[in-house]
Order: structure tokens, then C-alpha cells, then sequence
């Protein structure tokens, strides 16, 4: 009323609130700093619920230090709203306690005095996005209106930038509406955006203007397989339920298993309410048909293993989680690898190699030191000795034992790693690494790496490898494989593969009877039976390309496409039969094998 003309001041308009008196109230509010100290109370509530979350270890850990800064800079006169103003990135999978973990952030960030209220406002993209222009960009406002004062938390985040998008997504419009009120209104809320770390990344990398706005990043972990027991028992026991010990020891069993086959949709703590969900639900319904008079509280309070259904396996810094492998099928696959045909050099450096390996697990389990192990390793030898089939069974057998934790081969070669442009190459070799983490990545031909030249790509690829076998140390094996003389030529050229490739495989040629053999083991899986003039010509036929074998000599190759070549000619035979035997079906003669040209087999 102040700045009204003398003449247009009277009784009404001195006593009337317009439109423009509120909209200056509320600007000022919207804008207003606040220095306010230290809520020593609310900080330690909020601090030991923090610390009673299962897990979380490098989560608590940031967030520890962040309160120790913020103490620091109180002391020394510092303003927290404005050295505290950044925007948070919350990366993990799915049930890490992210969204819980953002509600405690914004309290212990109101308690420090950085935020006004310390509350948290939850959205995703269908609270962001409209569909339609203009739409967008006043839901946004009207959520970080919302949330002045306290926490703007943004689930799955990456949603709001759609792949190949064109620019006439909404999405974009949240985006910038967002991107400006962090800047405008810096200091007055703080946004955490959460998702999928890949997918995170790409969101930031979308636009300049997030990387340069969120610059706090907090990564969830998975949560352990003993994590998740905890988080089960945790759940019963506020039902006032508990675990028989068999039901217990299968549980351990699962997360063990889900735990090592995880990927990027692994559901953490949701994946263990759902399970206890359905055990409560299975326990009910068994216990419904039990007499009233046997219905004690332990019967009524404890979670059998036939409660729990049919469960099927689809850090901290330094720490390395202990994951248990299967007696039996580590057995199993040694005796598969045992019955292969020939390889008995290949054999005895595996038995070496594993033998080492137990030992080393053995003094680790009785508190010794342990020198490092390294499974990287390189075979040698020509096409078709085996290599791809034992790095497979290697792969199950490091699982076993407990030193990798999915145990999956990822076969690939300069193809799969190289690119053809600048950048590419790295981007490329750091997503078949990714693929591989867990198990093993199987480079065939990879000398053909190093075949370009110092300008060839091929050089990035080495160097990205180098890196993430330092960066990712213990968590995934690479085998190399090739003809003996380029694999050495290759681990020449640069000093750092030699020094990271530690274990040597030779794959010797198969002999003419190691030949018959897989040639017969090949006959008998697919239902074929060779007669005794087949096998006495196959075992002249593999006598004679063995004598003039070279590097390219095919071995197992060249005994399973002979066969095939043998088949075709006896379907070829038997179709102009009127009659056939079930004999007759099954059976090679020397006539199918006679009849093929021996010269196509020699390169």
C-alpha cells in the first residue's frame, strides 16, 4: 500500500490483499537464505538409522564423511547452503535402499542446517511428463515447488531421455525446466536422481548441463548373500517369525547362487520380500490343516522349508565376499575334463594350476598368507584341439571353487573388440569386459590384435584390457588363444601382457587314433554306428592327413566335418533303398567314407 499514489489510497484499497501481494510474499519465501545451526538430536536419529541399515557399507561411509565436512566448514564460519548445493546421483540395482537412503539424506542434510525441512518428495517420469506442450515443464515446477526446503528424489531418472529420441520427446522439457530451477534456486532443495548405473551414465552424459549440476555420486552395492539373510530373518522377526534350520540352509543355498548369476535386474531386499511374502502365505496354508491342539506357538511361529517355494537361480573397499561352490559339480566337471579325449599336457597343467589354486584356499581359510593367484592365461596350439571346450569347463570349475562367481564363458575376437573409428575401440572392449565379469572372456585369435600396426586400433583394445584387468582384479579371467608362434609374437609386443598372462596352456595336435576316437564319441552322441571297414578307413584317412598336417591342420575340425561328409553320403546311399533296417539308418560303411575327396581337408 506503501507504493500507491496518494489518490488511489482509501478504505478498499487499503484493506483489500491482491493477486501481486501474495506473489510477493511467496517470492520472497521461495528466495529467502537460511543460516540456522547444527540440530545435534535430530543429525544422531537420523545418523542411527542410518547405521542400522543392513549393508551399505560404502553408502554409510560417504555419507559419514560428508557430515564430518559439514561439521568442519560450520566451525569455520562457512555458509552449508552454499558449499553443500550439490546434486546427487544415487547408482545401483533395484531393492539397494535407495529411495530410504534419499529420506534420511534430506533429514540429515535439514539437521545440518543445509535444507529447511529435510523432507523428501518422491517422483519418477510419469509425475515429470506430460503429453502435451507446456504441460511438462508446470508438473515439474510444481514438484520442485514442492520440494523447496527438502529433497526432489527422481526414480529411474534415465526414463526422462528416450534412446534415439529426436528432441520432440517431453521428457527433454523436464529436463530443462529441471536444469534451470537447480540453477536459479541453488541452495534451496537438492535433487538426488537414482537408476541403473549404465543407464545413469548415459543420462548424464545426455546433456552438458546435468554433468555439470550433478556432481555427487553414491553407488549401492548388491546386497551380499549373507546381507540378504540378514534382511530375511530381519523381515520375519517383525512378524514374529522365525527360520527353521533346514529352510535356513536352503535360503543360504539360493542367495549364494542368485548372488554369483546376478545381472543389472537383480532385486536385492524386493527380491526378499517377495520371498517372504510367499513363505508367510505357504505357512498359513499348511498350518490351517493342522489340528487346533498341535497348533503350539512354535508351530504357528517358524518358517518350515516347505514354506519357502521352489526357488530357482535365474562393499566394501578391500573386502571380498565369500561365495561357496558345489562339492559335486566341481567333481563333475574335473571328470568331464579328465574324459576328454587326448590333451594330456592340457590335463596335467589344469591339475597343477587347480591343485595350486586349493592350496592357496586352504592356507587363505587357516589365516596364512597368501600369494596372489592369477588366472589369466594363454592357449596355444592349432584350430580344433579343444581350446573353446576347455575354457568352458575352466570357467564352471573356478566357480566351484568358489574364485569366480558366475562361471560363464564370453567367447569373442578382434571383431568383437575393435571398432572402426577413434573412441569406439574402448567403448567396444569395455562392454564385452562388462559382459564377462563373474566368468571368463575367451579371446580367439588375439594376436591379430597387434597385426595393424602402432596406428591399428587394435592397440586401444590391448590398452583397455591392460586396465580393466588392474581395475577389475579378481573379479573376471581373460584366456587368449591362438597358433603357438603368433600368441608369442603377440605377448612380445608388449611388456604388460606378458607380465599379466602367467599361466601357459600347449594344445598339441590329436593324433590319428585320438581322431578315431572323438570321430566314434561324435557317431555315438548324434546316433550314428560306424562298422568295422568305416572305422578301419577313417583310421587310414586320419593317418594319411596327419603325416601332412600344418598349422592349419583342423583336428577335432576336421574329424567332425569328415563325418558329416561320411553321413551325407550314407543318406545319400540308403534314399535309393526301397527298404531300410533300422541297421541300414544308423550305420556308416567303408563305402561312405571311400567316396570323399580327402583333398578338400588339406589346407
Amino acid at each position: 500500500s506503501s507504493k500507491l499514489p496518494a489518490a488511489q489510497r482509501n478504505k478498499k484499497t487499503l484493506s483489500t490483499i491482491i493477486e501481486e501481494d501474495i506473489k510477493a510474499i511467496l517470492k520472497t519465501s521461495l528466495t529467502k537464505d537460511y543460516h540456522v545451526g547444527i540440530d545435534d538430536e535430530n543429525l544422531k536419529i537420523a545418523l542411527v538409522k542410518l547405521e542400522q541399515l543392513t549393508g551399505l557399507t560404502s553408502v554409510k561411509k560417504e555419507i559419514s564423511e560428508l557430515v564430518k565436512l559439514a561439521k568442519f566448514y560450520r566451525e569455520q564460519g562457512e555458509n552449508l547452503q552454499t558449499k553443500f548445493c550439490d546434486h546427487v546421483v544415487f547408482s545401483g540395482n533395484p531393492g539397494t535402499g535407495k529411495t530410504t537412503v534419499a529420506r534420511l539424506f534430506s533429514q540429515i542434510y535439514a539437521a545440518l542446517g543445509i535444507l529447511e525441512k529435510g523432507h523428501l518428495v518422491e517422483a519418477d517420469r510419469q509425475a515429470l511428463v506430460a503429453s502435451f506442450v507446456g504441460k511438462t515443464a508446470e508438473k515439474t515446477t510444481e514438484l520442485i515447488n514442492h520440494s523447496f526446503g527438502g529433497t526432489l528424489f527422481i526414480d529411474e531418472a534415465y526414463t526422462l531421455v528416450k534412446s534415439g529420441d529426436s528432441g520432440s520427446d517431453f521428457g527433454k522439457e523436464a529436463i530443462d525446466t529441471l536444469l534451470k530451477r537447480m540453477e536459479d534456486d541453488r541452495g534451496k532443495f537438492i535433487v538426488i536422481a537414482a537408476g541403473y548405473t549404465d543407464q545413469m551414465k548415459s543420462f548424464l552424459d545426455s546433456n552438458p548441463g546435468m554433468q555439470s549440476r550433478f556432481t555427487k555420486f553414491i553407488t549401492f552395492e548388491d546386497y551380499t548373500p549373507d546381507e540378504l539373510m540378514t534382511i530375511m530373518e530381519h523381515s520375519l522377526s517383525e512378524k514374529h517369525l522365525t527360520l527353521d534350520p533346514t529352510a535356513k540352509e536352503k535360503l543360504a543355498k539360493y542367495f549364494n547362487e542368485i548372488y554369483r548369476t546376478r545381472d543389472k535386474t537383480f532385486g536385492n531386499a524386493r527380491l526378499v520380500r517377495n520371498i517372504v511374502g510367499n513363505a508367510i502365505r505357504k505357512q498359513v496354508l499348511r498350518i490351517v490343516d493342522i489340528q487346533k491342539e498341535n497348533l503350539t506357538e512354535e508351530v504357528t511361529q517358524t518358517i518350515l522349508a516347505d514354506d519357502i517355494q521352489e526357488l530357482h537361480a535365474v562393499k566394501e573397499e578391500g573386502n571380498k565376499i565369500q561365495i561357496i561352490g558345489d562339492k559335486d559339480l566341481l567333481e563333475k566337471y574335473l571328470m568331464e575334463l579328465k574324459e576328454l579325449p587326448g590333451l594330456d599336457s592340457v590335463k596335467k597343467s589344469v591339475e597343477k594350476l587347480i591343485n595350486s589354486l586349493k592350496v592357496s584356499k586352504l592356507r587363505e581359510a587357516r589365516g596364512l598368507k597368501v600369494l596372489p593367484k592369477n588366472l589369466h592365461s594363454v592357449f596355444l596350439g592349432n584350430p580344433g584341439t579343444g581350446k573353446t571346450t576347455v575354457a568352458r569347463l575352466l570357467a564352471k570349475i573356478y566357480k566351484e571353487m568358489g574364485l569366480l562367481e558366475k562361471g560363464h564363458l564370453i567367447e569373442t575376437d578382434r571383431a568383437g573388440l575393435v571398432a572402426g573409428y577413434v573412441g569406439q575401440t574402448a567403448k567396444k572392449t569395455d562392454e564385452m569386459i562388462e559382459k564377462s565379469l563373474g566368468g571368463l572372456l575367451f579371446i580367439d585369435e588375439a594376436y591379430t590384435l597387434t597385426r595393424g600396426g602402432g596406428n591399428d586400433f587394435g592397440q586401444e583394445a590391448i590398452e583397455t584390457l591392460l586396465k580393466r584387468m588392474e581395475d577389475f582384479r579378481d573379479k573376471f579371467a581373460i584366456i587368449v588363444a591362438g597358433y603357438t608362434g603368433e600368441m608369442n609374437d603377440f605377448l612380445d609386443v608388449n611388456p604388460g601382457l606378458k607380465s599379466r598372462f602367467t599361466n601357459y596352456f600347449a594344445f598339441e595336435d590329436y593324433s590319428p587314433r585320438q581322431l578315431l576316437e572323438i570321430a566314434s564319441l561324435i557317431c555315438e552322441k548324434s546316433g550314428y554306428l560306424l562298422d568295422e571297414g568305416a572305422l578301419q578307413i577313417l583310421m587310414e584317412t586320419f593317418n594319411y592327413l596327419y603325416s601332412v598336417r600344418n598349422k592349419n591342420f583342423g583336428n577335432a575340425r576336421t574329424a567332425r566335418n569328415l563325418l558329416y561328409k561320411a553321413i551325407g553320403n550314407q543318406e545319400e546311399r540308403i534314399s535309393a533303398l526301397t527298404s531300410v533296417s533300422d541297421d541300414e539308418l544308423i550305420t556308416i560303411v567303408y563305402e561312405d567314407v571311400q567316396i570323399i575327396d580327402i583333398q578338400e581337408f588339406i589346407k
